[in-house]
């Protein structure tokens, strides 16, 4: 098969095709963003796939969490056009389940979560970016943060401690701010590298990903916002 291949031979070729390859990332992660958005107000607004979500919620949840782990374990396996077509899925079947929210938190707690939360992004994605310093290292740190927080999540599930209900948000809250600057830092540095490689194809691919990364991000850090700050019905 033959590869497509594209030269990179000054610092300013480099420089341009990261710029582009981050605009991508971030334009996908945009996309995502307002598929879920719209998809969540289609749902609250007509009674019949509501009523559907509902019923199918189990289904709906085990459907997302397969798509991230292919994504994840096959992107660099699979066509282009198939992860971004899989990444917009996800984005939908994402919108039907926050849908709920609607119903929980009052519409200007979610306005402003969601404000608050683009805000915070915004900031440590610029960050992330322009910084000189290698944020990489902070990977594991970051990472022994996001399993803590997973297993307080499920001990919480059955203990129902009220000051773990308490503590979690705000852990949440860290470890996703931290996630955000260490992601566009990673993907930038993933781009560089494989931009040296010359192997067009597969920057994209790591385009795609990494915006999935930066979704989630997103989408968590504005969940604990809104379990934080916001107003229930």
């Amino acid at each position: 098969m033959e590869v497509n291949r594209r030269s990179y031979k000054t610092r300013e070729d480099l420089e341009l095709i990261v710029g582009q390859k981050m605009k991508g990332v971030f334009l996908w992660m945009v996309i995502g963003i307002l598929f879920t958005v719209g998809t969540a107000y289609y749902t609250l607004t007509t009674p019949a796939v509501l009523n559907f979500v509902y019923k199918a919620m189990m289904p709906i949840v085990i459907g997302e969490l397969a798509l991230v782990f292919i994504l994840s374990m096959r992107v660099y396996k699979m066509d282009v056009n198939k992860s971004r077509l899989m990444f917009l899925l996800y984005s939908v079947l994402t919108g039907m389940t926050l849908s709920v929210l609607a119903i929980v938190y009052t519409g200007m707690s979610i306005l402003y979560a969601f404000g608050g939360t683009t805000v915070i992004f915004v900031i440590m994605a610029v960050y992330g970016y322009a910084t000189n310093e290698d944020l990489t290292k902070f990977g594991g740190i970051l990472r022994m943060g996001l399993v803590t927080l997973i297993v307080l999540s499920l001990i919480n599930l059955f203990l129902k401690i009220p000051f773990l209900y308490l503590m979690i948000p705000y852990l949440g809250v860290l470890v996703f701010i931290g996630l955000i600057g260490y992601d566009v830092n990673r993907i930038k540095h993933n781009i560089v590298n494989t931009a040296l490689m010359e192997d067009e194809s597969v920057i994209e691919k790591v385009s795609i990903i990494g915006a999935l990364a930066l979704y989630l991000d997103f989408i968590n850090l504005f969940l604990y916002i809104l379990r934080i700050f916001g107003k229930k019905r």
